[in-house]
């Protein structure tokens, strides 16, 4: 269980990781450098080795939002986290979809925080997140935040629904222009 929303609407650091070997089970907990909420956190196993990329969000103090345009890794073999240098990632609300070959799409996500949000209408690649190295960033057919990404059996990825932009205090709420879009992360 990786960071999200206190109790007092603050965003978390905490990382639980549960173990279902003992009855009851086990809780061991670590810390995020960074408390976020609204990030999101895939699964990732390179020769053997798991670790989590942890990558984006939203990050409020009872003060302000702001973004938390950072990624992690967490080893859960041991409970280490890693601050993961490479390009900001200034979104949240936005999918990561672990492709064919061990790259990470991140797709889609709001850009600016609230009370007003607006989607990109962008993506990022990246390699590998040792070392992390971009391939840039890819255009998408639909601003969107709040969606869902799908891996496809030929390693494309199908992105359905989402926001594009959004204002609660006037109860404004304008969806993707597109329903859906077929994302193709080849070069």
């Amino acid at each position: 269980v990786i960071g999200g929303w206190t109790e007092a609407g603050e965003a978390s650091d905490v990382v639980d990781h549960i173990s279902f070997d003992t009855d009851p089970p086990g809780v061991n907990s670590v810390h995020l450098i960074r408390a976020r909420a609204e990030h999101t956190a895939v699964l990732l196993d390179e020769a053997g080795e798991r670790k989590i990329f942890v990558c984006g969000g939203l990050h409020y103090d009872q003060v302000a939002y702001s973004l938390v345009d950072t990624c992690e890794l967490i080893y859960p073999e041991d409970d280490r986290v890693v601050h993961v240098t490479g390009p900001p990632v200034q979104r949240w609300g936005h999918t990561a979809t672990v492709l064919q070959g061990g790259r990470v799409l991140l797709a889609g996500g709001f850009s600016s925080i609230p009370p007003v949000v607006a989607a990109v209408k962008s993506a990022l690649l990246f390699d590998t997140p040792v070392g992390i190295g971009t391939r840039g960033s890819k255009e998408m057919v639909s601003m969107r935040a709040g969606h869902t990404a799908t891996l496809l059996d030929n390693g494309m990825v199908v992105l359905v629904g989402g926001i594009a932009q959004m204002d609660p205090s006037e109860s404004f709420v304008r969806m993707a222009t597109q329903y859906y879009e077929i994302f193709n992360p080849r070069p």
